[in-house]
């Protein structure tokens, strides 16, 4: 587990110290080079997982097999894109959703490039290496427990974290995401999720996103409201909808996953007595 980790963040931390001094060479470069730049980091770091954990457990990494890459990746996006956009359809349902102007689609390069990179970066890590590893060891439960607490520890200390926001962010990261793990047993689903939804709420609707850093979006908008509708200061992404279509997702895929006998047991459970 802390050798992936290592490893992924070491080679996404010198693509990234080589895309710092290309930028200040060529600070007028297109926005398609940060793409391409950011595309180049996720093959980078993909074909390191694949390497290590092939070499390390002698195994074919099924979890991030071609031939499932197009359903499984269309699943994801688009119930990310799903849950995002609900919960933008209840802010403008509450009168709160106003677009301002509107873009052309090559507005949302920016926000296409920083979505990939993290859907693709945190699941590799998140999922990929310390869900998948944990669940191996300590079976399903244990691990989507112990992932679920881990984030939200890890949020508790934001400055200006409500319940509401620690909340949402456990639940989708730490409990949605390994559920759809769980019952593709592919790393693909989780991360065109997390792509989709970091797509939507900053690139499309102009929401707020804390981990999306961009200015260019598909609609300028303004969006105000409760802080339990709207997300306050983190955006719809962590508001009252969110939370609970998240949960609805999430029971669903624990449920089928559940009937399809996709959970692992305990290590100690497969040991004969």
């Amino acid at each position: 587990m802390v050798m992936g980790v290592l490893a992924i963040g070491s080679g996404v931390a010198l693509v990234e110290a080589l895309r710092n001094i290309w930028l200040r060479g060529n600070p007028e470069s297109p926005e398609s080079v940060n793409l391409i730049l950011s595309l180049l980091e996720i093959i980078f770091a993909v074909r390191i997982y694949i390497l290590l954990y092939s070499h390390l457990e002698k195994r074919k990494i099924g979890e991030l097999s071609s031939s499932g890459f197009f359903k499984f990746s269309l699943i994801g996006f688009i119930l990310g894109l799903i849950i995002q956009s609900l919960a933008v359809l209840c802010i403008y349902w509450r009168d709160g959703y106003h677009v301002v102007s509107v873009n052309t689609f090559l507005f949302m390069l920016p926000a296409i490039e920083q979505a990939l990179v993290a859907g693709f970066i945190a699941e590799l890590i998140f999922i990929g290496i310390i869900f998948r590893i944990a669940e191996e060891w300590l079976g399903t439960w244990i691990a989507l427990t112990m992932l679920t607490l881990l984030f939200v520890i890890a949020h508790l200390n934001v400055r200006g974290a409500s319940f509401l926001m620690v909340a949402t962010t456990a639940v989708q990261s730490g409990i949605l995401l390994s559920s759809a793990f769980v019952l593709s047993r592919s790393l693909w689903i989780p991360i065109f999720l997390h792509f989709g939804w970091d797509l939507s709420e900053p690139g499309i609707w102009g929401g707020v996103n804390p981990g999306i850093n961009i200015s260019n979006k598909l609609f300028n908008s303004h969006i105000s409201g409760p802080d339990w509708l709207t997300g306050g200061i983190f955006g719809p992404g962590n508001s009252l909808t969110t939370l609970i279509l998240s949960l609805v997702f999430a029971f669903l895929f624990l449920w089928i996953a559940k009937k399809k006998r996709r959970f692992l047991k305990p290590t100690w459970k497969k040991l004969p007595l």
